[in-house]
């Protein structure tokens, strides 16, 4: 049985603003090595690629924003999406 919001295939019902923070699956192999361990819901049989690839296009589909962050630190993620944050606070300023 799979869980998590991403599964109901709907957009979610909320005021919030998602944003997606993307990782090939190559470098989310690197950082997942032990699922059970991680707390990662996956059914018996199934391996992290499965999963990826199940759940990367809805991850996608239902973000308002995406921010690519391989190769990134966690502190030129954050910069990211500060600098995205402050790109549509300043759109919505103009547009309202």
């Amino acid at each position: 049985m799979e869980s998590g919001i991403i599964f109901n295939h709907q957009q979610p019902q909320t005021d919030a603003f998602v944003i997606h923070l993307d990782l090939s699956l190559d470098r989310l192999q690197k950082r997942l090595d032990d699922l059970d361990a991680r707390g990662v819901a996956i059914a018996p049989g199934r391996n992290l690629s499965d999963l990826y690839a199940e759940r990367h296009p809805l991850y996608l589909k239902y973000a308002d924003q995406t921010v690519a962050t391989d190769g990134l630190t966690p502190d030129q993620i954050v910069k990211k999406i500060l600098a995205l944050l402050n790109s549509i606070e300043t759109a919505s300023i103009y547009l309202s």
